[in-house]
């Protein structure tokens, strides 16, 4: 995996995406997507660490974050806003 020293940027949609993040991000949207939000921000080194690619989409219901994972794979977490201002 190449360290990309680009900056991070909002998307106009969730295509805009390097493929692998596009895929798996659709793959855990509402059927309505009901994007409002898609932020996409480069492997980038943070020190003597790098810092995974990752992908933010903010929807009308929640959010949705994909990010890189060490073996190259994506990981994929989402979460209601009721689930995130009103937690159990």
């Amino acid at each position: 995996m190449e360290t990309n020293t680009g900056y991070p940027r909002k998307l106009e949609s969730v295509s805009e995406a390097p493929t692998q993040f596009s895929e798996a991000v659709r793959s855990h949207l509402p059927a309505t997507d009901g994007s409002r939000l898609v932020l996409y921000a480069p492997r980038s080194p943070v020190g003597d660490e790098v810092a995974p690619a990752t992908a933010l989409v903010i929807t009308d219901v929640g959010w949705v974050l994909a990010s890189e994972n060490a073996d190259g794979g994506i990981s994929v977490e989402r979460c209601t806003f009721s689930d995130t201002l009103f937690p159990n």
